[in-house]
């Protein structure tokens, strides 16, 4: 009669407690030897062109963990999965969403450098077939945008830094140019 009390609440148990999802990805860094394109010209990129000088590998590749839990990622992640038309984060102001994706993240980094990213959802109380579904895709869905967020992030900083510099050099050619037109003029003069 115990046994089967205890397996008649286990059982109800089950059908009335949120059911979690985790899905997992890991990302490789870029190698930091190779010329130009390495891990340190990628964090460049990324902190604005600041020298990040000093940092070894390992911090390097805790500030690229740290980059994936950041906020422009965890919008990426709300807008592409147009989470405020799920039920479980309607009506949530957009930073209170953004802080429980990043909660919903796990970052660890090992000893190699590999970051391995865990991705949780769960669902809401009396979960249905269908429910266990949805949070299984999302939970998968968080871990691959968090990857392609910070893809993302990383090409909109390059093209922003890559657009500062267009801009920067376009003005020096503009000013060298009427600074040799003075010149030359003032060489005419003088010639005369």
């Amino acid at each position: 009669l115990i046994v089967s009390a205890f397996a008649l609440l286990s059982i109800a148990y089950t059908y009335v407690v949120p059911s979690k999802y985790l899905s997992y990805a890991s990302i490789i860094p870029p190698d930091n030897s190779s010329g130009g394109g390495g891990l340190s010209s990628f964090l460049q990129t990324l902190s604005g062109g600041l020298s990040i000088g000093g940092l070894g590998s390992d911090n390097k590749t805790l500030l690229l963990g740290d980059f994936i839990k950041s906020r422009e990622v965890a919008k990426y992640i709300s807008d592409t999965l147009k989470l405020e038309n799920n039920p479980l984060y309607k009506d949530i102001e957009p930073e209170i969403l953004y802080d429980m994706i990043n909660k919903a993240i796990e970052i660890k980094v090992n000893r190699s450098g590999l970051i391995m990213l865990t991705a949780e959802a769960s669902t809401s109380y009396f979960p249905n077939s269908d429910d266990m579904k949805k949070a299984s895709k999302l939970s998968a869905d968080i871990a691959n945008f968090a990857i392609s967020g910070l893809d993302h992030l990383s090409r909109s900083k390059s093209v922003s830094k890559a657009k500062r510099k267009r801009i920067y050099i376009e003005r020096m050619l503009a000013e060298k140019k009427v600074l040799l037109d003075s010149i030359d003029n003032e060489i005419e003069k003088f010639q005369k």
